[in-house]
This record gives structure tokens, C-alpha cells and sequence, in this order.
């Protein structure tokens, strides 16, 4: 997406552009949110109430302070959405959250709705720049133009999506990121542990747990497990073994809710929505996403195991968990922030092809195109998704075969190599 050296420029994009196109986006995007937002009472311009999901959360954060028992009763749920913000009879929210969720947002109920939106905002956005300064130390060449990444952070789609639907996500991304972190210092297990703290999404929780399984990485697929059973368990206190056992049937109710929770397809971005979209045919869009999902857990299984630099592993597992995910809204693509930055930065590198930055510059964007997915019915940044997770193994090996090549003209061993050629020929 940059040119580090201009030698070496692959795309007709200079960082000056680049800057420009990355503000025009950011001012747009957020203009439509304070437009749509700066209303006098709790509904949007749009009709929604502040914070659409939100609601949901705070609902649940009064059952956690005072019965955290009832986070899976539909009707206790709803009840308490009621009672804390009257005005939403319009929105409904089956109940899917563990009682893990009730339990940790409970302080939030000391709070008036709208002071809790804000506050939860603050939190979010906090966490969201917290991880993207993390990130961002472990990105050497896109740390030079840390300015333009900080305007790319801030017109980041999926962000944008996140704050205006108050949704949880930016906990996932503080973890993805602190367990990059663990992961650079070879603290497998510990990488594992954090991973398991996902098990309150479970639809991120099992793509992850079963790319590193797959992946060999025994110690951090235990700790994940068990960090997952740790989380649970100590919820126990307040919702007792019967809550975790309503936990359980929640859980298996979940396939059954699949329709529901997929009720805007076009704003889903992983392998489930994409043949949704694409394949009329019930059955056969789902055994389509069986089969792309199961390979994109095994592709990135691959790259866990064999890439060597740990922003390359990190950055297939969530590749491969977004692609696997039976149900990923938008709004849980900010997992990806940190993704975009370690890529651009080994796109600037290494001699890869033009084509994986303009896949970059095409994905940044894509999210916003779902709604264009109700027109023409492909939704485009599956395609990218799944376009730079091969890249990761796949040029990978090239490189490293490159550099087998150079190390063998380096000693002299260039006549042997050529033995082997004539030899396969």
C-alpha cells in the first residue's frame, strides 16, 4: 500500500495519496455517524436507539446485578431491556451471551443508559488505539509513517461499525493483540490462556482453538481450554452450577438460532454469509461453507505451525477464524486491525506481488460494500480474507526457498543446485 524505497514501487499509490484518500474516508465515515448521532433523545436519525446492540449489554448488566441466573431466559432479558430503557420496545435481542458477560458488565447498571453508552464507548475506543499502538511496535516499516497508520486506524471500517453499534468486539481485539505480544516472546502457553478468555464468543473461540490443534500447539490448544473452563467456572459464584448447565443448553440452541442471528447476511463477513449470499440453495450454501471454512482452518492451521514470524501466525489465525466463523458481523472485524498492520508492513519488506497490496488497499475498504452484497451478491472482502491468508503459507515458502537460493550462490553451492534441476529433469 506504501513504497518504503521507490526501487521498489509496485503500485501507483504514494504515501501523499495514500494520506489524502485515508482522511477523505475517515472525515466521511464519521461525519454520517455525528450526524445520525447528535439527536436530542435516545434515538438515532435513523430510527435505531443509541447504541443498537448496546441495549442488549446494558440489559444484561442489570440481570448481573442483581440475577445473574436469568442471562438465558428470553423473557427476563427482555423485561429488563424494558425496564431500563422503556422506549425499545421495537428491538429485541435473543439471548446468546454466557453468564460471563452478565456478570463482568454489571457495573454498568449504576449508570443511566446513556451515560453507560458513553462510558462503554470511551472503553472501546480506548481499547481499540491501545491495541493499535501495540501493534504498531511490531510493524518497524509502517512505524515510519505512524501518522498515516493512525489515520488509517481511525477510518478503519469495522471501527466505525463498532462504536455505533456499541458492541463488545474491542475486548476481543485487546486479547488477539496481548496474546500477539505473549506470542513474539515464545510464551506459548500463556498465548493460549489468553485465547481461551474468547470463549464468551464462541463463534471465534472454537474457528481459533481448532487452528491450533491443528497447528500442534498442544500446550497453547490445553491452555486454551482450560483458561476457557477457568472463565466459566468462575462465573459459578453467581449463577451456580444450574446457570452453567443453562449455559450448556444455550449453547446448544445456538444452531438452532443460526436463521436469526444471520438476519442481515450482507453485513456478515466470513465464509457462512459469503455462499448465503451467493448460493440460493440452503443445503448447498452450507455444505459450500463447510467445505471453505475446513479449509481455511486447515490453511491457517498450516501457517500457525509452519511460519516462523509470529505476526504471520497471528495474523492467519484470525484470518482463518473470521473466514470459519459461522457468525461474524462487521463490527468484529476491528480483530483484524492488527492484521492490516503486520501485512502492509511485510508487504514493504519482502519482493511480494503488487497484487497482495492492492488486495490490502481492496479489503481495507470492503466492509463497507455489504450493503452492495443485496445488489450484486458477493461479498468482496470474503475474497480478500481469503486471498491474503494463502498468501501468508504459500509465499512464505517462496520466500524461504529464495533465500535457500541465495545462501547457496553465497557458498558456492550453486553448481550442486543446478545437479538437482538437471537431475529432475
Amino acid at each position: 500500500m506504501i513504497e518504503s524505497q521507490p526501487a521498489r514501487r509496485r503500485i501507483q499509490t504514494t504515501p501523499r495519496e495514500l494520506r489524502g484518500q485515508l482522511t477523505i474516508l475517515a472525515l466521511v465515515l464519521w461525519s454520517v455517524a455525528t450526524v445520525n448521532t447528535t439527536t436530542p433523545g435516545l434515538r438515532l436519525r435513523s430510527g435505531q436507539i443509541k447504541g443498537a446492540d448496546f441495549l442488549h449489554f446494558y440489559a444484561l448488566a442489570h440481570i448481573g446485578s442483581t440475577d445473574a441466573g436469568g442471562f438465558a431466559d428470553w423473557e427476563h432479558v427482555r423485561q429488563a431491556q424494558l425496564r431500563a430503557v422503556p422506549e425499545s420496545t421495537d428491538h429485541i435481542y435473543p439471548p446468546v451471551y454466557g453468564p460471563q458477560v452478565a456478570v463482568a458488565l454489571a457495573p454498568l447498571a449504576r449508570f443511566d443508559y446513556t451515560t453507560a453508552l458513553l462510558l462503554w464507548t470511551v472503553l472501546s475506543t480506548g481499547l481499540y488505539f491501545a491495541a493499535f499502538a501495540v501493534a504498531l511496535k511490531d510493524a518497524p516499516v509502517v512505524r515510519q509513517y505512524s501518522s498515516l497508520a493512525l489515520i488509517g486506524a481511525v477510518g478503519f471500517p469495522p471501527l466505525w461499525f463498532l462504536l455505533q453499534h456499541g458492541q463488545l468486539s474491542a475486548v476481543a481485539l485487546g486479547i488477539v493483540v496481548a496474546a500477539a505480544v505473549l506470542l513474539r516472546r515464545g510464551r506459548v502457553g500463556l498465548t493460549g490462556a489468553l485465547l481461551g478468555l474468547l470463549i464468551y464468543k464462541p463463534p471465534l473461540f472454537a474457528p481459533m482453538l481448532a487452528i491450533v490443534v491443528l497447528g500442534g500447539s498442544w500446550t497453547a490448544a490445553a491452555a486454551m481450554v482450560l483458561s476457557g473452563l477457568v472463565e466459566l467456572a468462575a462465573t459459578a459464584a453467581w449463577v451456580g452450577i444450574d446457570g452453567l448447565r443453562r449455559y450448556l443448553e444455550l449453547l446448544l440452541q445456538l444452531p438452532g438460532m443460526a436463521a436469526m442471528m444471520a438476519a442481515r447476511p450482507y453485513q456478515m463477513h466470513s465464509l457462512r454469509a459469503f455462499w448465503m449470499l451467493l448460493v440460493p440453495n440452503a443445503t448447498a450454501a452450507s455444505f459450500l461453507y463447510a467445505i471453505t471454512a475446513a479449509t481455511a482452518v486447515v490453511v491457517a492451521a498450516y501457517a500457525w505451525r509452519y511460519t516462523r514470524d509470529s505476526r504471520l501466525r497471528m495474523s492467519a489465525l484470525l484470518l482463518g477464524a473470521a473466514l470459519a466463523s459461522p457468525h461474524l458481523y462487521v463490527y468484529d472485524l476491528v480483530i483484524l486491525a492488527p492484521v492490516w498492520i503486520w501485512l502492509t508492513d511485510w508487504f514493504l519488506r519482502e519482493p511480494l506481488p503488487a497484487t497482495f497490496g492492492r488486495v490490502l488497499y481492496v479489503g481495507y475498504v470492503a466492509t463497507l460494500m455489504g450493503a452492495f452484497a443485496q445488489i450484486v451478491p458477493v461479498q468482496v472482502s470474503v475474497i480478500c480474507f481469503g486471498y491474503l491468508l494463502l498468501s501468508i503459507p504459500y509465499r512464505q515458502a517462496e520466500l524461504l526457498e529464495s533465500d535457500r537460493l541465495r545462501t547457496w550462490k553465497a557458498t558456492g553451492s550453486i553448481a550442486g543446485f543446478r545437479q538437482r534441476l538437471d537431475g529432475a529433469q
